[in-house]
């Protein structure tokens, strides 16, 4: 990995350090905020795709986007107040995304040996 690289990583941990310390949240209000902010994608998605049961008219893909971002910056909040560091976390995920690529091989094979 590219000390640019973790060095990118480091700056994200300082700042959403900063930005927690300031909003004051303990695990329990992050965990709000993000089941929150999940909701908003929710509605956003459902008016994007037409759902008629939508009360939200006129959020479009750019809203998704934002609560994407929203999601994103929670998760890392959380990850960062259990003592994860966004370099952990984007680690991590990258050994989940191997493991679900492995999952979906082992079905594709099971799919296969029915046919």
């Amino acid at each position: 990995m590219s000390k640019e690289i973790e060095d990118l990583w480091d700056l994200v941990d300082e700042t959403l350090l900063t930005v927690m310390r300031r909003d004051g949240k303990n695990a329990m209000e992050q965990l709000a905020k993000l089941m929150e902010e999940c909701g908003e994608l929710a509605q956003a998605m459902l008016c994007v795709h037409g759902a008629k049961t939508s009360v939200h008219r006129g959020l479009t893909k750019s809203h998704i986007k934002e609560e994407l971002a929203d999601i994103l910056l929670c998760v890392k909040t959380l990850a960062l107040t259990h003592g994860i560091s966004t370099k952990e976390l984007e680690t991590f995920s990258g050994v989940k995304l191997y493991k679900w690529h492995e999952k979906l091989d082992e079905q594709e094979r099971k799919a296969w040996e029915k046919v």
